[in-house]
């Protein structure tokens, strides 16, 4: 809150980033102590599972595979505009994974490139753009 009230001194606006991490263990999960240096933190004294490898157990465990060394080009949606999957490219060839959940979770480049990227005669400025600020006032956690 120091930092806030000074940038409103400043005239500078501010808005609070939403943080999702637990915050109470789950399962094998541990809290997050909110140090705000993801990944920097000394995972063996928090014992924070917030890492890549930790991340995809419980999913891989559940049925979902991971497909390495690809890059999603676009989220497909249907004519009721819900994402049925994912079109992405690996060895040299474009693919189409079917899906009934897609997740968007590429931080601060990825995200709004495949949102953008996933654009269609239904959304054409790209998914969750109809206000036209996807991709822009970008900032990455900059601790």
């Amino acid at each position: 809150m120091v930092l806030a009230r000074g940038a409103e001194a400043l005239g500078i606006g501010w808005t609070a980033t939403p943080l999702a991490t637990i915050s109470a263990p789950r399962g094998a999960a541990h809290p997050c102590v909110y140090r705000g240096l993801c990944g920097l933190c000394d995972q063996r004294q928090t014992e924070c599972t917030g890492d890549v490898d930790s991340a995809c157990r419980a999913p891989v465990h559940a049925g979902a595979e991971v497909c390495d060394l690809a890059r999603v080009g676009r989220v497909v949606t249907n004519d009721a505009g819900l994402a049925t999957g994912v079109e992405y490219l690996r060895e040299g060839r474009w693919r189409f994974q079917r899906a009934k959940h897609v997740v968007v979770a590429g931080y601060t480049i990825e995200t709004p490139r495949l949102l953008l990227m996933s654009a269609n005669s239904r959304f054409p400025d790209g998914l969750a753009n109809s206000s036209g600020l996807v991709g822009k006032n970008l900032m990455a956690q900059s601790n």
